[in-house]
């Protein structure tokens, strides 16, 4: 049985579930032609990138690999 405070949690989802896409819409509406090419240009761009296979961890410790040895050699 929910509690008084998850029922006002459900409430206030469900009444943005119901406002999130006036929003999205009034948002769309109020984009000027410039805004919206440059939006547009970013999603073909993302559409066309391969997909991310890894987390980044890898490379990350490259970099601070590369990071440390440049740090040994000045000290």
């Amino acid at each position: 049985m929910p509690t008084d405070q998850e029922k006002k949690w459900l409430k206030a989802w469900a009444i943005a579930a119901e406002q999130l896409p006036l929003i999205k819409q009034s948002e769309l509406c109020e984009l000027s032609e410039e805004q919206g090419t440059r939006l547009a240009t970013w999603l073909g761009i993302l559409d066309c990138l391969p997909p991310v296979r890894t987390s980044g961890l890898i490379e990350w410790q490259k970099l601070m690999k590369k990071l440390q040895a440049k740090t040994l050699e000045l000290n």
